[in-house]
Order: structure tokens, then C-alpha cells, then sequence
């Protein structure tokens, strides 16, 4: 899950990742759980080590009763610099 602005995942994300910003996580939790059970694994990313948005939305998504829900550290740019596939 990108926990970046929706503005910058449309420059590019993982390929795959769902936009989940986590200024918007209230707005959008209860339709995100219709979608995804609660026992749904979970990786949350934003831009790296000094952003602390992945952090925020982890939290707030165990919070709201997921359980399986880890942190990508390096976030998108580790992952764009190692090719992996992205989407823009």
C-alpha cells in the first residue's frame, strides 16, 4: 500500500500497490475493508527512511484490526533504483 499523496503515486509506484494515503486513511477505511479482510497481508511504503507516512498508515491499519501489516523502510525510491517494476 502507497501511503504517499495520491499526487505522487500517479508518478510513479509500485507496480500493483494500492493508493492508500494516509491523510485520507478515515475517508477511506470502510471501503477499504469491504474489499480486504482483516487478515489480509499488508506492506505499507512511502519515500523512504525519512518518511514517516508507511509508519502512520501501518498503524492506523492495525489500529483498525488488521493483523498481518509490515513496513517497507526504503520505500519507493529503493525500489524504483533496484528496477524493480514500477507504474506510472
Amino acid at each position: 500500500m502507497d501511503a504517499r499523496t495520491e499526487d505522487i503515486y500517479t508518478q510513479g509506484h509500485i507496480k500493483g500497490a494500492v493508493s492508500f494515503s494516509v491523510e485520507k486513511f478515515f475517508d477511506k477505511i470502510a471501503e477499504f475493508k469491504q474489499k480486504y479482510p482483516e487478515n489480509t497481508p499488508i506492506v505499507t511504503y512511502c519515500s523512504g527512511r525519512e518518511c514517516s507516512d508507511s509508519h502512520d498508515l501501518a498503524e492506523n491499519l492495525v489500529n483498525a484490526g488488521y493483523t498481518d501489516v509490515r513496513i517497507f523502510i526504503d520505500g519507493y525510491p529503493l525500489w524504483d533504483s533496484e528496477k524493480n517494476p514500477v507504474e506510472k
